[in-house]
């Protein structure tokens, strides 16, 4: 099942962040993970820094809002994950195209 950009938005029009910069620290701990090294090294080229995890995540609100593909999926035990695709305004100016999940 898929929703609507607007059945996807949390409360009062705006995405839910559990843990604002808990993950975001995560994705640029190129150490992290195995896994993770490459989204870390792919965002750290665009200027964004561990050190101040809270402007990657104010870009990554920002991505959600403007994308221009949002939806949300549910999979077989009703978990659901918001899916956007589009630019994201890097802090050197450059606006990359991701998916973020």
């Amino acid at each position: 099942m898929v929703a609507t950009r607007r059945e996807s938005r949390g409360p009062a029009g705006t995405p839910g962040v559990a843990h604002p910069g808990r993950e975001d620290r995560r994705l640029l701990a190129e150490s992290y993970a195995p896994e993770g090294g490459s989204k870390a090294k792919f965002l750290l080229r665009f200027g964004f820094s561990a050190d101040q995890p809270n402007i990657l995540a104010d870009a990554l609100v920002s991505h959600y809002v403007s994308a221009p593909d949002t939806q949300m999926i549910f999979d077989a035990v009703g978990s659901r994950r918001i899916v956007c695709e589009g630019p994201i305004k890097g802090v050197d100016g450059r606006e990359p195209w991701i998916r973020s999940v």
